[in-house]
């Protein structure tokens, strides 16, 4: 009988969370990239894995870092005895400057695309159901002083909770200054600095607006139409780099951004969430991260009718092996196996293995408390001129 009730509960428990998810395009809201998670989904200035959900005009700038980039990342929302709810998310990013083909113009010139697919799946007993986005993003960047990037992404959304198919748009803009680009010909820093250091201060802006251009759904469960939930990042980074003969040696990233929502059925208007973070990265090998998110959800005070915060610590890191081999071949073997084939591998090729999760400390009204994401990425750089040193 205990056995019977049991079995009961848990259908019963199943159909609700499959009741609650039919929606169909929350999971849009899940940030995707697994580093940017570790450093309280701080992700608007960020230029690496998957950038364009976070700011369509970081594509732009990485024309300037690589001319490949693949991430793919797995995380498990909540899994329960007969419940299972997870996103998988991967992106393709292509990119290239004009100092990479050798163009003739008076500055640095960029462009670089993203395609990213971002899944959702919730199984439980007897049912299931799925949704996906697919996103096309374009990104142009200049590079004469100061570094500016323009982005702009086309979505497209399909799910079993929603009637047909649903187009959005996103678009954005990076800056980045860099306060202290290289300190190797002042002569202060030579009498502080032996000859191979080398140090950067480079502070960044960002700013986006997503999901625009669909105001509204049907969902198949016969509810009102409802506005696709809008979004918005504006937020700032700075970050502090040291190198030793061009090898990274130590690095600290500190980044603020406050998430904007223009979901205007609600009332009250839902406040913004705030997000921050830092990273500390170790000689390009090892890198970790912690943050904090706080979140103003659709909770309210019975009592008060204030509305509740949600609140996120994050906490995350990187084993990057191939920086690994790098610091070993130019140290120890590069004299005895030195080549240009060689060289430009070892400098532009990079893998990371990439964790975080989330920490909520209230998990009464938290759903995304202890997801964990897991994430791999393939790099490679813009440095070709090597090849023919």
């Amino acid at each position: 009988m205990k056995i019977a009730q049991i079995l009961i509960l848990l259908f019963l428990a199943s159909a609700a969370l499959a009741s609650r998810n039919e929606a169909g395009v929350n999971f849009l809201l899940i940030s995707p990239d697994a580093r940017t998670n570790g450093m309280g989904a701080t992700g608007v200035t960020s230029i690496r894995g998957h950038c364009a959900f976070y700011n369509p005009g970081n594509v732009g700038l990485m024309a300037f870092e690589k001319t490949f980039a693949y991430s793919s990342t797995h995380s498990e929302l909540y899994e329960l005895i007969f419940d299972k709810y997870s996103v998988d998310a991967y992106s393709i990013t292509f990119a290239g400057n004009s100092e990479l083909f050798k163009l003739n113009l008076p500055f640095n010139a960029g462009l670089g695309i993203q395609y990213s697919n971002n899944r959702k799946s919730y199984h439980s007993l007897g049912s299931s159901m799925e949704g996906k986005y697919s996103s096309y993003t374009t990104g142009a960047g200049v590079d004469y002083f100061l570094q500016l990037g323009l982005g702009f992404t086309y979505k497209n959304i399909t799910g079993n909770g929603i009637y047909g198919e649903i187009s959005a748009y996103d678009y954005g803009l990076t800056a980045q200054l860099p306060i202290c680009h290289t300190l190797k010909n002042t002569k202060l820093i030579h009498e502080v600095l032996p000859n191979p250091w080398d140090a950067e201060l480079t502070f960044a802006y960002g700013m986006s607006r997503s999901n625009n251009g669909a105001d509204s759904i049907r969902y198949k469960d016969d509810s009102p139409s409802r506005p696709l939930p809008k979004s918005g990042r504006d937020g700032f980074s700075i970050n502090f780099n040291s190198t030793y003969n061009d090898l990274d040696f130590i690095y600290l990233t500190y980044a603020r951004e406050v998430e904007l929502d223009f979901v205007e059925v609600v009332k009250p208007p839902k406040p913004p969430g705030i997000n921050s973070g830092f990273e500390l990265g170790l000689f390009d090998v090892f890198e970790y991260r912690a943050g904090r998110m706080y979140r103003y959800d659709y909770y309210y005070d019975k009592e008060t009718g204030d509305t509740i915060t949600v609140s996120y610590n994050t906490r995350g890191y990187t084993i990057r092996p191939t920086a690994a081999l790098r610091i070993i071949y130019y140290e120890f073997l590069q004299s005895e196996y030195d080549s240009p084939i060689i060289n430009f591998i070892i400098k532009n090729l990079d893998f990371s293995y990439i964790k975080s999760i989330y920490i909520a400390e209230d998990p009464e009204y938290n759903a995304l408390g202890n997801t964990k994401f897991s994430q791999y990425e393939l790099t490679f750089g813009t440095d070709f001129g090597m090849l023919y040193k």
